[in-house]
């Protein structure tokens, strides 16, 4: 066990000594994706924004909201909540997909991790600038304290990190374990103050509350829209679910460790 735990922390430690392999594989795999595309990753970010403009149109007429505020609300939310849902997506499915690089290179699982972690936060910067226009557009005003959301992105990308570490093995000896991820993800955006504002359901305050994907969202949402920022509760929740993938992770990381080839 001793001898498993050490070569679980060199694993870690590649992430930093082969800095150069993960971060060229990220942008490899975002350049591949939109090869002959005219504005490449930009697509997500439209698609995306046609489908915010269409909601907040929609829904600020259900919920009798005032259409710029409403925008701004949905647009931190969907920002925030699909780079969350396509970190965990890709954290259950990318040990599969490298199956030819697993078997034929000595890549550490953490190496395979930090290109996800990447390639998504590459697409969030693209999403940031085409959001950020939508919102000057529509006159929306941000505060200095606006800045304060920029501290949440690195701590979601870690928790994305961790989360690959975490989840990666496991799907790839469970397959059925990444549908039910990615399904469960499709759930809880509804059950999320996404696209509905908090403040709708005072009754059942624990429902939101109790609600992790709310807490992450808000680190953002808060300071970009309300100007105001993360209260203290959202920032323990973010810790918390920091401290649980950390944990994960390593247990993980150490109970697969010479074992990946032979589940994929």
């Amino acid at each position: 066990m001793e001898f498993m735990m050490t070569v679980a922390l060199q694993d870690l430690e590649a992430v930093f000594s082969r800095w150069r392999v993960w971060t060229l594989l990220a942008w490899q795999d975002v350049y591949l994706r939109y090869k002959r595309s005219l504005i490449g990753p930009f697509w997500i970010s439209i698609s995306q924004s046609i489908t915010i403009l269409a909601a907040a149109f929609l829904y600020s007429q259900i919920f009798n909201l005032p259409f710029k505020e409403f925008l701004g609300y949905i647009t931190a939310g969907v920002l925030v909540w699909n780079f969350i849902a396509f970190l965990l997506g890709e954290a259950s499915t990318y040990i599969v997909e490298a199956e030819g690089l697993v078997k034929s290179l000595p890549i550490p699982i953490p190496v395979l991790a930090a290109r996800i972690a990447l390639r998504n936060l590459i697409v969030l910067m693209h999403n940031i600038v085409v959001f950020g226009a939508i919102l000057i557009f529509f006159g929306t005003t941000f505060t200095w304290t606006a800045l304060l959301a920029v501290l949440a992105i690195p701590v979601l990308t870690v928790m994305g990190f961790l989360a690959a570490i975490a989840l990666g093995p496991v799907c790839a000896l469970y397959r059925d374990l990444a549908l039910i991820i990615q399904n469960g993800l499709a759930f809880m955006f509804f059950l999320t103050p996404i696209i509905w504002k908090a403040d709708q359901l005072p009754e059942r305050a624990i429902f939101v509350l109790g609600n992790p994907f709310y807490h992450l969202v808000e680190l953002v949402r808060s300071p970009l829209i309300d100007g105001t920022p993360a209260s203290g509760l959202n920032w323990a929740v973010a810790a918390g679910c920091l401290c649980l993938l950390a944990a994960l992770a390593w247990v993980s990381l150490v109970s697969s460790r010479g074992k990946l080839y032979f589940w994929i």
